[in-house]
């Protein structure tokens, strides 16, 4: 097994790893690309020709804006009525309990209980469960934004050869990249409904 290592800082890579976790850049694309076989030596190119960009400008342009279309889709606005979830649960919750006490001299009151309790549960994990996946599309989103916004300044710059003026500004971009990637994890939205 060969190791890979990162193109753009060095650092060795795990096993499928889509980014490195060193810089944070976006290795799997470099990964994808069809090892190139040169029929002749290589020869390097003129240093008055500039090395072609990894990632145009058009196809980050493109990440971009598909990341800004996607927005209504991944930040639904919840209605406000949901309000009404976290005030009335707890309280359907309370009146549910004392319904199965009372339920001890009347079995409609206990059957009736049980279903108040039922409904308060079901009301709170579906809230639950909307604002966690809501979270999990929201940085999903907001990873692929960070991305190709990354790529947009790299290959912009690259295209106007100043690649070498921007490096560190680019490692501290991806440096956060991967930092906010590592911290906005995502989280089971059904299992934390149904744990909640």
């Amino acid at each position: 097994m060969s190791d890979e290592y990162c193109p753009y800082c060095g650092a060795r890579l795990p096993a499928g790893a889509v980014f490195c976790p060193n810089c944070g850049a976006n290795v799997a694309e470099k990964k994808a690309a069809p090892p190139e076989k040169p029929a002749a030596p290589p020869t390097p190119p003129a240093p008055s020709v500039p090395a072609k960009p990894v990632t145009t400008v058009g196809t980050a342009v493109a990440t971009i804006q598909d990341a800004v279309r996607r927005r209504s889709e991944t930040d639904t606005r919840m209605s406000g009525a949901w309000i009404l979830v976290v005030i009335f649960s707890p309280v359907l919750l309370a009146i549910g309990i004392i319904m199965l006490f009372i339920g001890l001299f009347s079995p409609v009151f206990s059957l009736v209980g049980f279903g108040v309790i039922l409904i308060a549960t079901i009301l709170a994990a579906v809230l639950y469960y909307k604002l966690i996946n809501r979270r999990n599309k929201h940085f999903m989103r907001s990873r692929v934004l960070r991305e190709g916004l990354i790529r947009y300044v790299e290959s912009k710059a690259e295209e106007l050869g100043k690649s070498h003026d921007i490096l560190s500004e680019l490692s501290t971009m991806r440096m956060v990249h991967s930092e906010l990637s590592s911290e906005e994890s995502d989280k089971s939205a059904g299992l934390y409904a149904i744990l909640s």
